[in-house]
C-alpha cells in the first residue's frame, strides 16, 4: 500500500514514503525553516523520488501527538487535506508510540517528550519479539515526579532527554542520540499496522491530540472562573 506519512511534531519534522513493509525515501525537514514552508516542499521531494503521483497515495499517516501546538496542527491539517483530495485512508498515531517503535525489543522502554513547564510527556512500552504494548500510557507528567518513578534496568528515549539526560539515575539505560527523535518512517510502520487492524481515522472528526490547553485556552478558563 503506497503510504506517506507526515512527522511535524517538533521542530525537526520529516516526510517518508512507504510500501510493501519498505522505506522507500525518507527525508528530514529543515529545523531552521518553518514546517509550514517546509512540509509541502517535502512532501513533493518524497514523491519525486518515489515517481510517484499524489494520486497514486492509498493512506496518509501522520502524528496526532503530543508535540507542538503549530507543528501538530499543520501536519494533521496537510494529512487531511491531502487524503480527502486523493482519497487516501487517513490514520493518526501517537508520538511516543512512534518513538518505541524506533527502539529494539528489550527492557521497558519510557518514551518521553518536553511538554514545558517542567513537565513531560511521557508513555511506558514493553516490546518484545511479539510487538509493542503500552504498560503506561500517554500522558503529563512532571519532569520531577517521572524521574522518581524510574526503575533500574529501565531504558528511556526521546527528546526530553537532551535537557534532563544529566539527570537521569545512573541505574538506567539511555538509548542512542539516533533513536530520540520520531521518524517519518516509523509513523509510516505504525500507520499501516493501524491500517491493517482496521484502526482508520474519520475524516471529518480528525485533529490533533495535545494533551494540554493552549495557552489562550487556559486564559479564557481562568478568565470564566474554572482555573
Amino acid at each position: 500500500m503506497k503510504t506517506l506519512a507526515l512527522e511535524t511534531s517538533g521542530r525537526a519534522g520529516s516526510v517518508a514514503a512507504w510500501d510493501s513493509e519498505t522505506c522507500l525515501a525518507e527525508i528530514n525537514l529543515p529545523p531552521d525553516v518553518r514546517t509550514a514552508e517546509s512540509l509541502i516542499v517535502g512532501i513533493e521531494d518524497v514523491l519525486s523520488k518515489c515517481n510517484w503521483a499524489t494520486a497514486d497515495l492509498e493512506l496518509i499517516a501522520v502524528t496526532q501527538g503530543p508535540g507542538s501546538f503549530t507543528g501538530l496542527r499543520l501536519g494533521c491539517v496537510t494529512a487531511k487535506v491531502l487524503a480527502f483530495a486523493v482519497g487516501a485512508k487517513l490514520v493518526g498515531v501517537n508520538t511516543l508510540r512512534v518513538l518505541a517503535e524506533n527502539s529494539h525489543a528489550g527492557p521497558p522502554l519510557w518514551c518521553v517528550m518536553d511538554a514545558g513547564r517542567d513537565q513531560s510527556f511521557v508513555a511506558r512500552f514493553s516490546i518484545t519479539g511479539q510487538g509493542h504494548q503500552e504498560t503506561i500510557e500517554p500522558q503529563i507528567m512532571g519532569i520531577e515526579q517521572w524521574l522518581e518513578i524510574l526503575s533500574p534496568g529501565d531504558r528511556v528515549t526521546g527528546p526530553l532527554l537532551k535537557t534532563v539526560a544529566e539527570r537521569l539515575p545512573t541505574s538506567v539505560e539511555i538509548l542512542s542520540t539516533e533513536y530520540w527523535m520520531p521518524r517519518a518512517q516509523c509513523v509510516a510502520q505504525v500507520g499501516t499496522e493501524k491500517f491493517q487492524q482496521g484502526q482508520l481515522a474519520s475524516l471529518w472528526e480528525f485533529s490533533p491530540h495535545y494533551y494540554r490547553l493552549s495557552a489562550a485556552e487556559e486564559k479564557q478558563q481562568f478568565a470564566d472562573g474554572h482555573p
